[in-house]
């Protein structure tokens, strides 16, 4: 580069020629910072640090960096989900979601010690614990309630071919159907976590 700057040309006749070279140049380090993080997609914890402080220490301009930086960083935060998830799963099953100064334990637990934006669900979860929260997650799983609901809702949308005022009665139907849904959804982390004070009652 330094040599090419030196030669006595016209500087738009190297112009060219600066540009190729520099194009190789960001080439020559993405194919360099691409064989330092090699493998990262499964790497664990303690190789992803190996990996930053390598990309870190090259010599290419930060911006050229960050890309790599990122996915790096990617994917300790996925392995910091999937180690607090299962911390956080087993804290959940164990908590008395029935006693609020269980929950508000658990509430702080989980927020001094989640690592990534993969906690929040535990703590939306753990802030519906309500007892009003947990008889719509019994209605839903236990009773027929939510078929119930929809099924109101369907046949007062075919009664209203013969009565067009009878759709209305099919919104809260739908409304009361889907939110005895998402409550379970929420108490649940989405289906995945089912406490035992959830499992069924008598």
């Amino acid at each position: 580069m330094e040599a090419l700057r030196q030669y006595p040309a016209q500087e738009k006749l190297k112009g060219p020629f600066f540009e190729q070279l520099q194009k190789r140049i960001w080439e020559i380090w993405t194919e360099e910072l691409t064989q330092s993080c090699l493998g990262y997609e499964t790497a664990d914890e303690a190789a992803c640090e190996s990996f930053i402080t390598a990309i870190k220490a090259h010599r290419t301009p930060d911006g050229l960096k960050a890309p790599f930086l990122q996915k790096v960083q990617a994917r300790i935060e996925q392995i910091w989900s999937a180690e607090d998830g299962e911390i956080f799963d087993d804290l959940y099953k164990k908590v008395d979601i029935t006693d609020p100064k269980a929950v508000a334990e658990a509430i702080a637990y989980v927020r001094s010690k989640g690592r990534t934006g993969s906690s929040q669900k535990y703590l939306d979860a753990l802030s519906a614990c309500t007892a009003k929260n947990i008889e719509k997650a019994h209605l839903y799983r236990d009773t027929n309630r939510y078929k119930l609901y929809i099924l109101l809702a369907v046949l007062s949308i075919l009664a209203s071919l013969i009565l067009p005022i009878a759709w209305i009665a099919a919104i809260p139907l739908f409304i009361l159907a889907r939110d005895l849904k998402k409550t379970w959804m929420l108490l649940t982390i989405g289906g995945t976590v089912i406490h035992p004070a959830l499992r069924g009652k008598g």
